[in-house]
């Protein structure tokens, strides 16, 4: 194939913006639209701000997505060390932290920053508050992509348009229709990596908590980690992780259990013993040295115990119960988090549809990368690392230094 001429990049997130920055430093003239007045802006606000753009453990099982081969390949030859190697040609050191990667500078924003002085460097033109309106093959060869105002002309065309996840603007997200509109099958959106909801009595009782749990659904996942307690339910990275499978049992059945285990480093028999050694106590003091006063209240009363009895007026069913609600209380999650809650989005473009550089196989030109496509991690840089490598791949294969049908 000859040299590429121009190529339309159509969002300006973390995923288009590598990708605009590795093709155009392979020589290709490269324009980015991007919807919104300013780039990244997702991107700046990522992992409150410190921007956790890697993991150390990236494992296909931590993606949920319709090929699993794909991923693995993926992950395979696009490893942790790659996303830094891609930071530091933007200009950026990092380090890690249990296993999370971070820019040095533990700002979001000198990421984006890099990424703008880079495109600034490498000529890219980029055009801010560029509402692209439809995408269509041109019968002359290449694609036409139509603004408000005036239509582009493109060799080939990169969608990066993201997802509708914590989205607060009212504009409609564009990404799905423009496949669509090219005959391409689209998996439909759900939120993914979101807070659940409960309506059974503890969550006014609760409001503001933040504590280590375990948490586990009925398949046996689990989770540990800081789980916050709100006044709508439970929320906090081991909830995120086990919510892409507890949304959907929500929508099957109408609920999902959530078991949550308040003290994780104490085997029942540990608490039982504490419970014989502080008998001639009253149980809401002996709860308040082990947790939040806020959960105890919330053990006491789902336990069905008077908070100011003491422990050795509990019948044994009663002691038990107490165990049981401390180690496995029962939470039945009813709902969950809205598009605008979510950190990312399931659904987009299945991978079956994209070549390993993730031109899309049907429409020969156009490449899909990030968040559009069907694949979500779970929080710990996962999608990030995913977004920035999908964008350098295809990125690559537009400057045309990727091997031709490279390994699959």
């Amino acid at each position: 194939s000859g040299p590429m001429k121009h190529v339309l990049v159509i969002g300006g997130g973390a995923s288009g913006m590598a990708a605009a920055v590795t093709a155009a430093s392979g020589g290709v003239s490269v324009t980015v639209l991007e919807k919104k007045e300013q780039l990244g802006k997702k991107l700046q606000v990522t992992g409150n701000g410190h921007c956790n753009f890697s993991n150390s453990d990236l494992k296909p099982a931590d993606y949920h997505c319709d090929d699993a081969g794909f991923l693995a390949s993926f992950l395979e030859a696009h490893p942790t060390q790659k996303a830094c190697a891609f930071l530091e040609e933007l200009g950026l050191l990092s380090h890690e932290k249990n296993g999370y990667w971070y820019p040095l500078s533990d700002q979001a924003s000198s990421v984006v920053q890099a990424f703008k002085n880079r495109l600034k460097d490498l000529q890219v033109e980029v055009r801010l508050q560029a509402d692209v309106k439809k995408v269509i093959k041109d019968p002359e060869g290449g694609f036409r992509v139509f603004l408000e105002q005036e239509t582009l002309h493109a060799d080939a065309v990169l969608l990066s348009c993201g997802s509708m996840a914590s989205v607060r603007d009212r504009q409609p997200f564009a990404g799905y229709r423009f496949l669509e509109d090219l005959g391409l099958p689209v998996v439909p959106a759900a939120p993914a990596l979101v807070p659940l909801y409960g309506n059974d009595g503890c969550e006014l009782l609760w409001d503001g908590v933040r504590m280590t749990c375990t948490i586990s659904l009925p398949s046996g996942q689990t989770q540990t980690g800081e789980v916050q307690f709100t006044k709508k339910g439970i929320s906090g990275i081991p909830v995120f992780q086990l919510s892409h499978e507890a949304a959907a049992m929500i929508r099957e059945n109408g609920s999902c259990p959530v078991r949550i285990d308040f003290m994780p480093d104490y085997s029942t028999e540990d608490l039982r013993q504490y419970f014989t050694k502080w008998a001639d106590r009253r149980l809401d003091r002996v709860l308040s040295g082990m947790l939040p006063s806020k959960i105890g209240l919330v053990v006491s009363k789902k336990a069905g115990l008077t908070a100011s009895g003491k422990i050795s007026a509990m019948t044994s069913a009663e002691t038990e119960r107490l165990l049981k609600t401390l180690k496995s209380f029962e939470y039945e999650a009813k709902g969950y988090g809205s598009m605008e809650d979510a950190q990312v989005s399931s659904g987009g473009l299945p991978l079956s549809q994209v070549s390993e550089q993730f031109e899309v196989r049907a429409v020969p030109g156009l490449y899909v990368t990030g968040e559009l496509l069907n694949v979500d991690g779970i929080c710990g840089g996962y999608n990030l690392h995913f977004a920035l490598m999908s964008g350098m791949a295809a990125g690559e294969a537009l400057a045309g230094m990727a091997p031709e049908g490279g390994a699959v």
